[in-house]
């Protein structure tokens, strides 16, 4: 079983070219033309959905997405939108180091690598 958390948008357009552009995310379905509607999108291995529905999610949601190089994805996405960075990559005393980033409708996304047990300093 998989959760894919819904974001919510003011542009549905612009909200999938970031994921695409930005993020390095792919398209995977759309509904709708325009605004209101709805699409998948995957990135990092994460299904997220995008709407533009009013009765979807709050703008300001926070969600976490586990990866394997969070260095990596840092310096990607420096490269196209460092305004978009909010904190990191930094390694946290919970054992992982982590990136927020922000989208165009203030959803934060937090990125998180594995480095070691937490509480093992």
């Amino acid at each position: 079983m998989a959760a894919a958390p819904i974001l919510r948008c003011r542009d549905i357009d612009r909200a999938e070219r970031f994921y695409r552009e930005v993020l390095g995310g792919t398209a995977n379905w759309a509904w709708g033309e325009g605004n209101p509607g709805y699409r998948s999108v995957t990135v990092f291995g994460a299904e997220l959905h995008l709407s533009s529905f009013a009765g979807d999610g709050a703008f300001g949601t926070a969600v976490y997405i586990r990866v394997d190089e969070v260095d990596a994805i840092a310096a990607r996405i420096g490269s196209v939108a460092p305004d978009c960075i909010e904190h990191g990559p930094e390694d946290q005393p919970w054992g992982q180091r982590e990136l927020y980033v922000r989208d165009p409708d203030n959803n934060q996304l937090r990125f998180g690598q594995a480095v070691g047990r937490a509480g093992t300093d």
